[in-house]
């Protein structure tokens, strides 16, 4: 029996007349690919503000196209399900906005006092702590407990109460982001329109004999970006959903606010967990007790052993397959780059160019520079 070639690429390797066209393709597909992300980082360098709306609705759109298809299959005119899909989609989007905005405002105005409050009962906590710690490290967490008792009382007094200022300002900043999702069912409604015509046109520009190893690397971008916009924003919405529910219950002061915050935090890997633990558990404990606190712990628990066994393998499988050092280096790249917006995007675009570096290496072992270093 032959040995098995030790590289899937190999065997196709053996075929010259096959190898060539592929790996022409593969190098197309992963210059083509890396160009248009890095056009993409550039729009949203040069024009945030215009982006925000369009990525919103291109996001909405992405997420609900496979129920469009599904309608326009179930022998339903296109137009008519598109229609229905982004009015019914965006339309719940934007009726959600309106919704939780009065609730969230309320609570963001009620920050200051939440948070001074929980100043004062960390100080006070420590204040009977102290003595119990040995006197250098008491003399470290004292001066530490000073300022931050410093800051609060200066940010909420200076300037006419500047931690007052900030949390209106993020209020009307929450009013203003719900009033320009009235334009999102306007955008999705065309972008699912014309999803398929613009593939279509995109894929009639690759040479015919490329075509068909462009529509695999396509299904492989399809296949990564679904498993985090689809998949991810489904996890997002349950979590939030979860944690409302929980920390109301237990009595968490900003439960709300707090669960959107972790819920759709975990757009940023790992942000939400921080979120839903510290904040959590710091402002139950300015309002509550330790039994509280406790609650606040096993309901989190609860919900991360639910996310990590249940919800996410079940809604996103491994379709995002980043190590986690290649999520921390992304992270870090793209949000020194683009900021909040390139830590949302982070786990997208390095999935993307991974896509690229896989497609680009497939290229270089298809060439027939490599294929001479092959054994016979």
């Amino acid at each position: 029996m032959p040995t098995p070639p030790s590289h899937p690429s190999e065997e196709i390797a053996r075929v010259p007349e096959v190898t060539t066209y592929l790996s022409q393709a593969d190098l197309a597909f992963a210059v083509t690919l890396t160009l248009g992300v890095l056009g993409m980082i550039c729009i949203l360098l040069f024009f945030p503000a215009i982006t925000a709306v369009l990525l919103i609705s291109a996001v909405v759109a992405y997420a609900l196209v496979p129920l469009a298809d599904r309608l326009e299959r179930e022998g339903l005119n296109r137009t008519l399900g598109v229609l229905l899909v982004a009015l019914g989609g965006a339309g719940l989007l934007v009726l959600l906005g309106f919704l939780m905005a009065p609730a969230i405002n309320d609570q963001l105005q009620s920050l200051p006092d939440a948070l001074m409050r929980m100043g004062e009962r960390l100080e006070a906590s420590w204040a009977r702590m102290k003595d119990w710690l040995p006197a250098p490290l008491s003399n470290v967490v004292d001066s530490g407990m000073r300022g931050l008792r410093q800051s609060l009382d200066g940010a909420n007094l200076m300037g006419g109460g500047r931690l007052a200022k900030y949390a209106t300002t993020a209020a009307s900043g929450v009013t203003a982001v719900a009033g320009g999702l009235v334009l999102v069912p306007v955008f999705v409604l065309l972008m699912l329109r014309g999803y398929h015509h613009f593939l279509g046109g995109a894929m009639g520009l690759v040479p015919y004999r490329w075509r068909a190893r462009f529509q695999q690397r396509t299904g492989e971008v399809d296949l990564a970006l679904s498993g985090f916009i689809r998949g991810q924003l489904t996890v997002s919405c349950i979590l939030v959903v979860m944690y409302a529910a929980a920390f109301s219950i237990i009595g968490v002061p900003l439960a709300i606010l707090l669960a959107f915050l972790a819920g759709f935090g975990e757009l940023i890997p790992y942000l939400g967990n921080a979120i839903a633990l510290i904040f959590g558990t710091l402002l139950t404990y300015a309002t509550g007790t330790f039994t509280d606190v406790l609650w606040v712990w096993g309901a989190y628990a609860l919900i991360q052993g639910l996310q990590s066994s249940v919800i996410s393998p079940y809604i996103m499988g491994r379709r995002v397959s980043l190590s986690p050092v290649s999520i921390i280096v992304a992270l870090a790249i793209f949000g020194q780059a683009l900021g909040l917006m390139g830590l949302l995007l982070a786990v997208p675009l390095a999935a993307l160019f991974k896509i690229a570096a896989r497609s680009g290496l497939s290229a270089w072992r298809l060439s027939s520079f490599y294929r001479r270093g092959l054994p016979a």
